[in-house]
């Protein structure tokens, strides 16, 4: 660009110098000096460097969250025996097709005049065994349940002199099993039996013309599948 506009400023001093001579036609020295101008090369403009990119921004690194703790698991609270709710043990599937449970209460219906002579139960569940389809009451289950195994092993030794005392006739096999200690007897058509496992003592009364001999029995094994279930569970933690 520099050379350019020293040419050009070469060429009007001599146009002007030949114009003061006077030897030369003015307007063909303009003329010359015009293409000459025109003949000259044009310079390209150098392109104006951009500036030089910022290098990038590092990425902040986001700092590591503390790991979360699992949840805290909330313990179950365990029921004392006191407040065991016991009609878990009682079904109606227990019991003989011709059975049903009627009126269930928390305090015995039986034998009262030895109530004073048994360990305190700290739990106690009496039901009404009916004959299926009608009102008649032809029997009772009572379970009584004790904080240990001794309480309930007394009150079973008390309860089967009682059934063995004049009160009760004509022994059956000793409940075929039944619980840890088990006791049967039987009065014309009704069946006595008595059996205790872990902190439970149960005492049943089965009777009425459809009630067999191995009807009790039956009905005693699955109670005592439950209280294994529910309450010797317990006893274990």
């Amino acid at each position: 660009m520099f050379k350019r506009k020293s040419v050009i400023l070469a060429l009007s001093l001599l146009v002007i110098v030949i114009s003061a001579c006077g030897g030369t036609d003015v307007n063909v020295v303009a003329t010359s000096v015009a293409q000459t101008i025109e003949a000259q090369p044009t310079e390209t403009a150098e392109p104006v460097p951009t500036n030089t990119p910022l290098p990038p921004t590092a990425t902040a690194t986001p700092n590591p969250t503390d790991t979360p703790l699992p949840p805290t698991e909330t313990p179950v609270p365990t029921l004392s025996f006191a407040e065991l709710d016991l009609t878990i043990l009682f079904d109606n599937e227990d019991l003989p097709s011709h059975k049903r449970y009627g009126m269930q209460t928390d305090y015995y219906t039986g034998m009262f005049s030895i109530m004073d002579e048994v360990p305190e139960s700290v739990n106690l569940w009496n039901a009404e065994l009916m004959d299926t389809g009608t009102e008649n009451r032809r029997g009772a289950v009572t379970v009584f349940l004790y904080e240990t195994a001794q309480e309930a092993q007394e009150t079973f030794e008390i309860m089967t002199a009682v059934m063995d005392d004049g009160l009760m006739k004509n022994n059956v096999p000793e409940g075929d099993g039944v619980g840890g200690n088990s006791h049967a007897t039987r009065e014309l058509d009704t069946y006595h039996l008595a059996f205790q496992r872990c902190t439970a003592f149960v005492y049943i009364v089965m009777g009425g013309i459809f009630t067999k001999e191995g009807d009790a029995v039956e009905f005693a094994h699955n109670l005592d599948a439950r209280i294994q279930e529910h309450i010797c569970f317990k006893n274990r933690n």
